[in-house]
């Protein structure tokens, strides 16, 4: 073999050698297509603490304890409700002398479930004793997967309609994907709720009036193609 041909062998062995994604690319356009769809909430968590005051920390502690043990007693009885306790905390209170002068405990139990109905029943009987913090509203894992699914499918085909316009407009014959991203978003809807002090004389309360609304889900697609 002359040494030329040796040369220009190498040369190309050389130039295959280059990892495709090294090379340079032409007509390479950059695009995204999104998507979304309103989806009904289908899943409510609920805070509800007790706070109050005392002199005594202890006997404060036994009192703040032994209500969120009756609270999550209680909770069991609704085995479609996941409860469990959250915070509990007790700190010192000080006068306008700006001395000490008491303790404050705040504790507080988490409640989460697809049964909106029955949450919004154990809300109503937790609140004789206990104070609603507040109750969000968000799409269940479940709903919102199989959301997701549908939603990706959805957008990687209005990327490719998209990708499709592209080619057309630059007179390509064909087009081949670069590379490609997927993101999904989703928001739930908090709905601060009305609370009943601990202190209230109500030996029962009405169930809270629960619009449990909807959030928006979005799927973005992004990425490069290379029109051919």
């Amino acid at each position: 073999m002359s040494r030329i041909l040796a040369l220009m062998l190498a040369s190309s062995l050389a130039a295959a050698a280059v990892p495709e994604e090294n090379q340079q690319l032409f007509n390479v356009v950059s695009l995204s297509a999104s998507v979304h769809r309103d989806v009904p909430n289908d899943q409510a968590s609920a805070v509800l603490y007790v706070e109050s005051t005392d002199s005594d920390p202890v006997a404060l502690a036994d009192r703040t304890n032994a209500a969120v043990a009756a609270g999550l007693k209680l909770a069991k009885a609704y085995p479609a409700v996941k409860s469990h306790a959250g915070t509990n905390n007790t700190y010192p209170v000080y006068g306008s002398n700006n001395k000490q002068n008491g303790w404050r405990a705040h504790a507080d139990i988490r409640l989460e479930s697809t049964d909106v109905k029955a949450l919004a029943d154990l809300v109503a009987k937790l609140q004789t004793n206990m104070q609603l913090g507040g109750i969000t509203f968000s799409l269940s894992s479940a709903t919102k997967d199989q959301v997701d699914s549908a939603l990706i499918d959805e957008a990687i085909n209005a990327y490719r309609v998209r990708a499709d316009i592209v080619r057309k407009s630059l007179g390509g014959k064909s087009y081949r994907i670069v590379n490609m991203n997927v993101n999904t978003q989703d928001g739930g809807t908090p709905r601060p709720m009305m609370a009943f002090r601990a202190e209230s004389k109500l030996s029962s309360v009405a169930a809270p009036p629960l619009d449990a609304g909807e959030s928006q889900i979005n799927v973005e697609v992004t990425g490069s193609i290379q029109v051919q």
